[in-house]
């Protein structure tokens, strides 16, 4: 992980357009050298269709290709599937903008940079 501080968040409009959110969750929350970057993005499947949601997931693995990540993985769910399988308090998944802000993580933040120049 980077440790810079950054001077203005990115436009997460992008993702937000797309009625969905970011979330961050396993061994890069509690490593020092994750091995992988695993992400959770959950959407309202009212303004959000599930083929738009696998497109948000091809382009992060994309981007995060693109940014060196060796492995990335993307966990799709519906806001109603997130509330019944509760997946966000059961493996501590942090909203991505903020597990950022508060950690100063560039490498996420051009993450989602580079994937709202694709979405």
């Amino acid at each position: 992980m980077l440790n810079m501080t950054r001077m203005a968040s990115p436009d997460t409009t992008t993702v937000a357009n797309l009625a969905g959110e970011l979330f961050v969750f396993g061994s890069w929350l509690t490593s020092q050298t994750p091995k992988d970057l695993d992400l959770l993005f959950v959407y309202d499947e009212t303004v959000c269709s599930p083929q738009a949601a696998v497109a948000v997931r091809h382009t992060l693995k994309q981007c995060g290709a693109s940014l060196g990540f060796l492995n990335i993985d993307v966990v799709l769910l519906s806001r109603a599937e997130s509330i019944q399988c509760k997946f966000i308090e059961l493996e501590g998944a942090v909203p991505l903008q903020k597990w950022a802000d508060e950690h100063c993580d560039d490498l996420l933040w051009r993450l989602v940079d580079e994937a709202n120049q694709h979405l």
